[in-house]
């Protein structure tokens, strides 16, 4: 038996299953028919969890891993600013699969670059430079509200390290730090995160659970 012919109506039904992931349920619920329908029209073209390897996520993994929506990844996977995928397959839409490996060598370099920016914020507020004797800035307390903002997000995500996932979920929060530039580092690594390193910050964490 062959495959249905594909109406305007089909093609809309399997882009909203495999492309933008929405449940069967959901997809009935948007036609006014059953869930059922639903998965007899899907059945035959709804393979990709198949053809997924073990050593490989698809793009609904990487928005739960990154924090960053499936509309982001494709849209910075075309400009250049995220990995593209490693395999393709093609079914009635592209199915896209990157590898794990270099995924996680992407987030690892994106959450030291947040990092680095959030300690360089910190000691340009709580430690400001100066110059010929003239004030760069002046010196802020602990308990300022915006120092207060970036540390709760710094403090966890720098507690532990890269390989307990803590940070699953929160890559996304800094908008001001550059995609270009964290592709630049995730394919040139330079001394920013081959020499990765942070400032002490154990007498503001003693003061924080004293």
């Amino acid at each position: 038996m062959g495959m249905p012919h594909h109406t305007e109506r089909t093609k809309t039904i399997l882009k909203l299953r495999t492309e933008d992931g929405l449940t069967y349920q959901a997809i009935a619920d948007m036609f006014n028919v059953s869930k059922q329908h639903i998965q007899k029209v899907v059945s035959g073209y709804d393979q990709a969890p198949a053809e997924k390897n073990e050593d490989e996520y698809d793009v609904w993994e990487i928005a739960e891993l990154t924090g960053f929506a499936r509309e982001w990844i494709r849209r910075n996977c075309k400009k250049g600013n995220f990995p593209e995928p490693t395999r393709t397959v093609r079914r009635d839409s592209a199915y896209h699969y990157w590898n794990k490996d270099l995924i996680l060598r992407w987030c690892k370099v994106r959450l030291k670059l947040l990092l680095l920016a959030a300690d360089g914020y910190l000691q340009r507020e709580l430690n400001p430079t100066y110059y010929a004797h003239y004030k760069y800035g002046y010196k802020r307390s602990f308990n300022t509200p915006k120092i207060q903002k970036v540390w709760k997000r710094f403090s966890p995500l720098k507690s532990q390290p890269f390989s307990s996932m803590h940070w699953v979920g929160q890559l996304n929060y800094n908008n001001r730090l550059s995609h270009k530039k964290v592709m630049e580092e995730f394919k040139n690594p330079t001394d920013l995160t081959e020499k990765f390193s942070l400032h002490d910050y154990s007498k503001y964490e003693e003061a924080a659970n004293g």
